[in-house]
């Protein structure tokens, strides 16, 4: 029976890789919206910049380790090589290079110089190929062959290597992939013009394909060709996936997979339309054309927040953003409505604990869900008139404040005395937990902000006013309300902006003075804070972070995942951080991946800031090696069952390598010598059709082949050696297994020596004549093999005792 190759081939690759939804997309393009042309580029450019590439080479965390987790069918472990039909597998361990495979740059390194940066060791442009294929696509440009070499191109469907015409020179060597390819390898062509567009390029071959600026970067004939091969080849699951992979590993996207049609807008025949990330197709003509390249329409639910704190008391928003629900309604849960309430997506704190609040829709029959894990504090005691820091700009910026600059431990104001002073006008100030108790001399140094048209007013107890003047460093004082500020609270900073006719409120720390500056640099004068003064109700004394586990040691087994919830009060960013990532690896959301048996500590921190200490916690992980759900280990010794293979497929855990499995034979397919010398047929345990695996074009012992139909036959016992496959999503034995050991039951009752198919006294009488020679003519009346009771291969006095004691009921 004769295969024929199979070019496309749908499977699920190794790293279980968290595609990115709609909305993040969105978000993460949103800078290119409204951009066009050379502009859209460099916002490409700007976003998928500086990836945190692997190591280059073998070992974990390296380039083949990736190769494992980006270009592995877990199905066979087959390594993807789309260079040609060459099949390679990954060993056991995924983290060494595969013989015979090379890394192979598709965007050759020697055209920025072959240095070890970013672009060399990029996994977009990074793939597996067979050392040969590697070797004859050498750094030629990608276009289409016109002249083959046939020694140096692979079978058809696969790369062509020749000579071709390449701006407008006759005669240059350049490779072609295969059909199935010419879009994949276009998209990395335009993510590494892109990605790398402010490298030099260089070498002959590399500037046929490439010229020195931002824009277009790739010539004329390379993005043209390749607008076209993207138009042929639209993007396929197997990129996606592969995509969803390398952003898991370095944090960046190839966008022209993501937006099939971006590409138009950077070099085609969109260049003069707005680019919209939130668009499903082009704007441009020709809207069907990537049809099979759109953004993922998988349902999704996601919440504003996934991590806050609130006090008994009081509540807090939760907004609930879906996609593709078709019209599904959202509902709200609480997993302890003793600490915290919730509807609608109002939450209300009720004791002090920890609750998840939980949102969910059915679309279909499928539930989706987000969560928020809620904190619930007591919270300080309010003190009515303490100023406490602003950390989050409000609604209205209207209230009572000083004006601070922080120190280490003092604080500078804006008045001096009774009055606003121009030199010198810092008072010192104890800030203690983002507090400033309140006291006469501190109130004296209040400042009044209230809204007003275009912004603020900002008047200092004295009942004067103060404001900037553009372009000069000063502070003007004035009792009429002539100025206008604006404030923004700067949270990557953790300071307020004030400004007055652009220049901004500062303090200078050498002349200990505040004023507006025309400078807006932070390091020429130092930054401000606002304390809000509080009144009873509002505001309350806010208390250091707190961080803890439920539980304080997690077991696990080898490859298990484990998330567990932090309870903390604090909104600042929880990091967590693994003593032992040998043993097992934590993410920046808190799941824990276990690798190899060890124990490891997981530790939860919130980093300490102006106004609060630093907090942590940690809990231990202990990780075994998961027991063996196998019969057999697959070795000669110790084969693996039929239900252990069955098994093996089901946890996606097959070996790379042949094994040796037992079972019966339970159905012959195919058994032929006049046309064919090898067998299809089926084993199971128990020899039925139940649970039976397929062996495929099988050898007979020694690896022999077939001579005769009755070499097997169902109900043989036999051990098989081979390699575990599958082939048109039936898993098998592939090709060229061969059996190495056959038993075939025998049918005969033991005893029954006059063949009447029961053991009795006339047997003892039938195989003493046997013993006498009494039945020894050309067609005996007794059964000889039936006589062999005690199985010694003779005939003696010996069988006797051993029929009586089987009649007697002696023995088993």
């Amino acid at each position: 029976m004769k295969r024929s190759i199979l070019f496309i081939v749908l499977f699920l690759l190794s790293a279980v890789s968290y595609a990115i939804t709609r909305n993040n997309l969105v978000s993460y393009a949103k800078s290119l919206n409204g951009k066009k042309k050379s502009e859209l580029k460099t916002a490409v450019y700007n976003i998928i910049k500086e990836p945190s590439t692997l190591t280059y080479g073998g070992g974990y965390k390296n380039t083949w380790w990736g190769f494992y987790q980006t270009d592995r069918i877990a199905s066979t472990n087959e390594c993807i090589n789309r260079y040609s039909s060459k099949k390679f597998y990954f060993e056991t361990n995924q983290y060494t290079a595969i013989s015979g495979m090379n890394i192979e740059h598709s965007f050759p390194k020697s055209w920025w110089g072959g240095a070890n940066n970013s672009a060399y060791k990029d996994l977009y442009n990074l793939y597996p190929s067979d050392s040969e294929a590697n070797s004859y696509k050498s750094n030629y440009p990608m276009n289409i062959v016109t002249d083959v070499d046939e020694e140096k191109s692979g079978e058809e469907g696969y790369d062509k290597i020749g000579k071709s015409t390449i701006n407008g020179e006759p005669n240059q060597w350049c490779w072609e992939p295969g059909d199935q390819y010419k879009g994949d390898f276009s998209r990395v062509y335009m993510y590494m013009a892109t990605c790398y567009q402010n490298l030099t390029w260089s070498g002959t071959q590399g500037l046929q394909q490439l010229q020195n600026d931002t824009w277009p970067t790739l010539r004329e004939w390379a993005y043209t060709l390749y607008l076209q091969w993207i138009k042929s080849d639209p993007v396929s699951e197997l990129e996606v996936t592969r995509n969803d992979a390398v952003y898991n590993i370095q944090n960046n996207r190839n966008l022209f997979v993501d937006y099939p049609y971006l590409a138009e807008y950077i070099w085609g025949d969109s260049v003069d339309v707005a680019f919209n990330p939130n668009t499903s197709i082009t704007t441009a003509s020709d809207d069907n054309r990537y049809n099979s390249g759109s953004i993922p329409t998988t349902p999704s639910i996601s919440l504003s927040q996934t991590l806050a704190t609130l006090q008994v008391g009081s509540s807090l928003a939760l907004t609930a953003t879906t996609q593709n629900a078709n019209g599904a309604t959202v509902t709200w849960s609480s997993s302890d409505t003793s600490i915290a309430t919730v509807s609608g997506g109002t939450v209300t704190g009720v004791a002090a604990g920890s609750a998840i609040i939980t949102a969910s829709m059915v679309v279909g029959e499928v539930t989706y869900s987000a969560s928020c894990n809620v904190t619930v504090t007591s919270g300080g005691t309010t003190i009515e008139g303490d100023y406490v820091k602003v950390t989050s700009a409000p609604s209205d910026w209207s209230g009572t404040y000083l004006i601070v600059y922080e120190s280490s431990t003092t604080a500078g104001l804006m008045l001096r005395g009774s009055a606003i002073a121009n030199s010198n006008n810092g008072v010192s100030v104890t800030i203690s937990s983002g507090t400033i108790a309140n006291s006469t001399d501190i109130a004296a140094n209040e400042f009044t902000i209230a809204s007003k048209s275009g912004g603020y007013s900002i008047k200092g107890a004295d009942g004067n006013y103060i404001g900037g003047t553009s372009g000069s460093n000063i502070l003007n004082i004035g009792t009429s309300d002539t100025y206008t500020n604006t404030l923004t609270y700067d949270s990557s900073n953790d300071c307020v902006l004030i400004t007055c006719n652009t220049s901004v409120l500062r303090y200078n720390v050498s002349s200990t003075v505040f004023r507006y500056y025309k400078s807006t640099s932070y390091s020429n004068q130092g930054a401000i804070q606002l304390y809000k003064k509080t009144s009873s109700g509002s505001l309350t004394q806010p208390v250091d972070p707190t961080i803890g586990f439920a539980n304080s040691t997690v077991s696990m087994t080898v490859g298990d995942t484990y998330t567990q919830i932090v309870s903390t009060n604090s909104n600042g960013a929880v990091s967590y951080s693994s003593s032992n990532p040998s043993v097992a690896t934590v993410s920046n959301t808190g799941q824990v991946t276990a690798l190899s048996a060890g124990t490891a500590t997981i530790t939860a921190s919130v980093s300490a800031t102006s106004s609060y200490n630093a907090a942590s916690a940690s809990y231990s992980i202990n990780v075994s090696n998961a027991a063996s759900p196998y019969t057999g280990s697959g070795t000669q010794d110790d084969p693996y069952t039929v239900s252990d293979v069955l098994l093996l497929f089901n946890n996606n855990q097959v070996p790379t390598l042949n094994v040796y499995v037992r079972g019966i034979i339970s159905n012959i397919k195919s058994l032929d010598v006049s046309q064919w010398t090898r067998a299809q047929y089926y084993i199971s345990d128990d020899g039925t059709t139940t649970n039976q695996f397929y062996v495929y074009n099988g050898l007979y012992l020694n690896q022999a082949s077939f001579t005769s139909n009755d070499q097997i036959q169902v109900g043989d016992e036999v051990v098989i050696y081979g390699k575990l496959t599958t082939y048109n999503n039936i898993n098998e034995f592939a090709a060229n297994n061969y059996i190495v050991s056959l038993n075939r039951p025998s049918d005969v009752l033991l005893g029954d020596v006059n063949k009447d198919d029961d053991i009795t006294i006339a047997d003892v009488t039938a195989l003493v004549n046997i013993i006498l020679g009494k039945d020894n003519g050309p067609e005996p009346l007794y059964n000889h093999d039936a006589a062999d009771v005690n199985g010694d291969g003779g005939i003696t006095i010996a069988d006797v005792t051993a029929l009586v004691n089987i009649i007697l009921g002696k023995t088993n």
